[in-house]
């Protein structure tokens, strides 16, 4: 499976989660703005990570056009195989059991709410005490999984490109009936608040100490 995360002016938030993601997947593009050299450096310190830079995200004036990037980075990737689109705030637990996924379905686990993540030690597995179930009643952008054959896809990329902001995933995710969307038996960590960074960045600086883990620990991909 490859993976597409969008990062621009975010690369607090990527260092943190970045190579604890890294490891499930074959490939993950991180796009990003030609500006962005913070993400760069992170991308670049990360195995089985490379970037994809683009000004596609504010063409027309848009105030945070994600879906323009999420574009670029699916023509990057080509049409093959599992696809997830994962947010750079989101992160995935350490254990993620083998799924029976089935293309023409779209795949989206819940999240757990980490509302102040500058307290965060970094866990990737003591989550239920802790952290509460956000109650989202469809999929959402924060992690979507599809497979590149899936016929809801013509024409490809078949990302919505002309919101000016970054709830494109709505649009995105209609494409599919509610039969064929499917709640993943696992839950992912959103590091901060929710739609708070739809128009570009808004949320403050973000500064943990973690544990290094950049070097690829072995874990078993989706």
């Amino acid at each position: 499976m490859k993976a597409i995360v969008i990062s621009v002016n975010f690369a607090d938030y990527l260092a943190a989660t970045l190579p604890r993601n890294v490891p499930h997947f074959d490939k993950v593009v991180v796009v990003t703005t030609p500006q962005d050299k913070a993400t760069a450096k992170v991308v670049d310190e990360c195995r089985n990570a490379e970037l994809l830079r683009t000004d596609a995200f504010f063409v027309k004036d848009a105030a945070f056009n994600k879906g323009a990037g999420i574009r670029e980075g699916l023509l990057q990737i080509g049409r093959e195989g599992w696809i997830c689109l994962l947010d750079a705030d989101v992160v995935l637990p350490s254990e993620i059991p083998k799924q029976d996924l089935r293309p023409g379905n779209l795949y989206a686990p819940l999240r757990r709410m980490c509302y102040h993540p500058e307290l965060w030690n970094g866990s990737l597995d003591d989550w239920n005490d802790r952290y509460p179930l956000f109650p989202d009643i469809v999929p959402s952008g924060y992690c979507l999984i599809f497979h590149a054959d899936d016929r809801h896809l013509e024409p490809w990329p078949a990302y919505p490109a002309h919101w000016m902001n970054g709830a494109s995933h709505r649009e995105f995710q209609d494409k599919w009936h509610s039969q064929q969307k499917h709640r993943l038996p696992f839950d992912v960590l959103h590091l901060g608040s929710p739609a708070e960074n739809w128009y570009g960045r808004q949320s403050p600086p973000l500064s943990l100490v973690l544990p290094d883990i950049h070097k690829h620990n072995g874990k078993e991909k989706m």
